[in-house]
């Protein structure tokens, strides 16, 4: 009697819930049956979108929820499959959710019909599924943090992928042949272009070629562009310009940077067209010039000589591409030392006194260095970047006792006022787009050399001459 009593209370209980089922669907047929149509037609959608899901044959059932999570009390939802194909299979596990789950057992395209009920009447919303075991590629784009190098190989991690049905990167591959970066670099630029290829699975568990491409820049980091080398070169490639930072930047800085090896930029073109160009260094001098000769004549001094020396150790200037967080960039080196020093000199004879001959002198010049010889690498990404140089002016004057002449026995006593400024190239300055990739320099106006602030020194300097053999020169800093 004990079995028959819990056999009768567990009848009772399914009993129990099946009227409450049961009463819920007499609410919806009455609805239903009912048939207004004063229901919102601004409603969200609540049959969910369309689908396309992928049906794994080796597993044979796909799962995909349907609808919508409604958590009100007065809604109900009837879901019925709607159409098939011939062969379809499939069971809703409960078809009175806002949002039940669908086990697809067979590939093909299932119509699900949705009944929605509440106090403002029905509608009924239809959603599609397609279940299929081919993936469709839509679009392919590398990963933002990703840049690629010459002689990598490429992964299907290295990309983004949107595939039909969606999820379904894992039965995306690269097609082989183009997953290693070997291509050949056909100009002096050290990029170029790769076309990579995707294959994806069809309904036969076998791969097909896509059709979706995705072409990529690719750098090599070891190979270095010499502005040397871009003569021949009129302008930057599309693809570069378009997919390297500030390249049209940096061909500017290494331009300005090689100009300031040229004595044509260094010297004021008057001065310029009257000194010699030294190729090689060394000290390049004028004793007469004729608007010197002319000014010299109307004030009565004795002529004054130019000197000017220049020696240019620029082993090489240019740049490399980099590649940091995806993005390409290029890095601007240069080796060399560069000296120059432009000085106007006038001597003139005081008197001979008692066989003493008396004479002064002066000197004004300026120095300008740049670099130190050493290898340097700038960060075209940094705005602070700094070559070391030095633009020295000094003034020297002094008086020189003498037995006959000079040259024989003479004793030397001057001052020398020297300034040392805190001087660099501002590099950031030179980085100005060139349109032209080798422009003369006469065109380049602004060397971006800058000083904060200078020290000055005064010194005096003494020297003894004897039979024009042995000289001693002695400089004491006075402050």
């Amino acid at each position: 009697m004990k079995k028959n009593n819990n056999i009768g209370i567990q009848e009772m209980v399914q009993h129990s819930k099946f009227s409450i089922q049961g009463m819920k669907m007499l609410f919806v047929l009455l609805f239903v049956s009912i048939g207004l149509n004063s229901y919102s037609q601004t409603s969200p959608v609540f049959a969910g979108e369309d689908k396309y899901v992928f049906f794994d044959k080796t597993v044979g059932r796909v799962d995909v929820e349907l609808g919508k999570t409604d958590t009100n009390d007065d809604v109900y939802y009837r879901w019925e499959v709607y159409s098939q194909s011939e062969d379809g299979s499939c069971f809703i596990d409960n078809d009175l959710l806002s949002n039940p789950t669908v086990s697809i057992f067979a590939m093909g395209e299932y119509v699900f019909e949705c009944t929605k009920v509440s106090k403002y009447g029905h509608k009924k919303e239809y959603v599609v599924v397609n279940a299929t075991s081919r993936v469709n590629i839509l679009d392919v784009k590398p990963k933002s943090s990703e840049c690629f190098i010459h002689g990598s190989t490429l992964t299907r991690d290295n990309f983004e992928i949107v595939t039909q049905p969606s999820g379904c990167e894992e039965h995306v591959e690269i097609k082989e042949g183009t997953d290693v970066l070997n291509g050949k670099m056909n100009t002096i630029w050290p990029f170029y272009m790769h076309e990579v290829k995707f294959q994806a699975l069809d309904e036969d568990g076998e791969y097909y070629d896509s059709k979706i491409t995705c072409d990529i820049p690719v750098i090599n980091e070891q190979k270095s562009i010499d502005r040397n080398d871009l003569f021949g070169e009129s302008e930057i490639p599309a693809a570069v310009e378009e997919n390297v930072d500030n390249v049209a930047n940096a061909v500017g800085c290494i331009n300005r940077l090689h100009c300031l090896s040229d004595p044509a930029t260094i010297l004021p073109p008057p001065l310029y067209m009257l000194v010699y160009d030294v190729s090689d260094g060394g000290n390049s001098t004028v004793n007469s010039f004729t608007f010197i000769k002319t000014f010299v004549d109307v004030i009565g001094i004795l002529p004054a000589s130019i000197g000017f020396k220049y020696n240019s150790k620029f082993e090489g200037v240019g740049f490399n591409f980099l590649c940091d967080n995806g993005n390409i960039y290029p890095e601007i080196y240069y080796k060399g030392l560069l000296e120059a020093e432009l000085s106007v000199s006038m001597d003139a004879t005081l008197g001979v006194f008692y066989g003493v001959r008396l004479d002064a002198s002066g000197t004004y010049g300026q120095k300008f260095i740049v670099g130190d010889g050493e290898e340097h690498i700038l960060d075209t990404r940094s705005s602070s970047l700094k070559i070391p140089a030095k633009q020295d002016p000094y003034l020297y004057l002094g008086l020189t006792v003498s037995l006959l002449s000079p040259s024989i026995i003479s004793a030397t006593a001057g001052f020398q006022l020297e300034s040392h400024g805190n001087t660099y190239v501002n590099v950031n300055k030179l980085m100005k787009s060139d349109t032209v990739l080798c422009p003369d320099c006469k065109d380049i106006l602004e060397t971006g050399i800058e000083t904060d602030g200078f020290d000055i020194h005064l010194y005096l300097k003494l020297a003894t001459t004897v039979m024009s053999l042995q000289t001693s020169e002695y400089k004491y800093l006075l402050f």
